[in-house]
């Protein structure tokens, strides 16, 4: 349990790494092997609308993003807690990685 001093009052979005991707079913299948996240590009019903991607972090969650031109997309780290500086690097390494699985050209992790 955490203590009120380890608590927010609302989500906070601490980064965000940008790529581009067609997001076929392999791309998706890429994200879920490299962040054990789960998709839902393809949902059932319209009225059900599930984040189209999420990865549990200890701190909050990682979010697949639509970017605003076609075929991009971002991750988007967002957080319930404040975590400490080195958690959310190791979270953000993971997601550039992820991310340059699909798009060589996604930012480095310099």
């Amino acid at each position: 349990m955490l203590s009120p001093e380890g608590r927010t009052r609302r989500t906070r979005t601490l980064f965000q790494v940008r790529f581009k991707s067609a997001m076929t079913d392999e791309d998706a299948k890429q994200l879920q092997d490299a962040l054990d996240m789960t998709t839902h590009l393809h949902p059932k019903h319209p009225a059900i609308a599930p984040p189209l991607g999420f990865a549990p972090l200890p701190f909050g969650g990682l979010y697949l993003v639509r970017g605003e031109g076609e075929r991009e997309w971002a991750l988007e780290c967002r957080a319930w807690t404040i975590p400490e500086p080195a958690a959310v690097r190791e979270a953000e390494l993971e997601a550039i990685s992820a991310a340059r699985r699909l798009d060589p050209n996604a930012p480095d992790p310099s």
